[in-house]
C-alpha cells in the first residue's frame, strides 16, 4: 500500500481531509496517484480519494484540469458517492470544448437514471445547464428531463430544477 493509499484509508473527517490536502499540496505525481485511487476496487479508499480530489480541484484547479477527460470517461461506471465527488470536480470548471459532448451525455444519463442519487442529479442539472447556455438548442431537451424529475422530485430537485428551467427559458 502506498503512502497516499494509506493516508486515504485513514481519512475520517474534514481534519483528516485537510491533512491529506497538505500532504498532497501541489505535487503533480501525488495528484496523478490520487486520481488513480478513485478507480480502484477498494470502495472506501476510492470514495475518500474522490472526495479529496474534489477539494484538490477547488484549491489547485490547474493541477486537476488535465485529468478531466479521464474522470469523464469513467463517470457513469463508479459508485454513487465517487460519482458525486467527481461531478463536483467537473462543476468547478468550464468544461473544455472537446469534453462537452461526453459530459452532457453522462449528465443526461444520470438524470434519466431513476436510481441515481438526488445530489448527483442536482449537480448534473447544473453542469448540463452550463453546456446548454453555450448551446441553446439543447435547452428544450434538458427542460423536458428536468420537468419529468420535478413530478416526484425531492425538495432539492424541485428547487434546483425550477431555478434552472427558469434560467434556460431566458436564453
Amino acid at each position: 500500500m502506498s503512502d497516499l493509499s494509506d493516508l486515504m484509508s485513514r481519512i475520517r473527517g474534514k481534519q483528516d481531509l485537510e491533512r491529506a490536502l497538505d500532504f498532497i499540496g501541489e505535487d503533480s505525481s501525488l495528484i496523478d496517484e490520487l486520481s488513480s485511487l478513485v478507480f480502484i476496487d477498494d470502495r472506501k479508499i476510492s470514495m475518500r480519494a474522490a472526495w479529496t480530489l474534489r477539494y484538490v480541484a477547488e484549491s489547485f484547479p490547474d493541477l486537476v484540469e488535465h485529468y478531466l477527460e479521464h474522470l469523464v470517461e469513467r463517470l457513469e461506471s463508479i459508485s454513487s458517492s465517487c460519482q458525486r465527488s467527481l461531478l463536483n470536480v467537473l462543476d468547478c470548471y468550464a468544461i473544455p470544448d472537446e469534453l462537452e459532448d461526453d459530459v452532457y451525455h453522462s449528465c443526461f444519463n444520470i438524470l434519466l437514471n431513476k436510481s441515481s442519487a438526488i445530489a448527483n442529479q442536482a449537480i448534473c442539472m447544473s453542469i448540463a445547464s452550463k453546456i446548454c447556455f453555450k448551446y441553446p438548442e439543447l435547452s428544450n431537451e434538458l427542460i423536458l428531463v428536468i420537468e419529468d424529475l420535478l413530478i416526484n422530485g425531492s425538495a432539492g430537485i424541485k428547487s434546483r430544477g425550477n431555478k434552472i428551467i427558469s434560467q434556460l427559458r431566458k436564453t
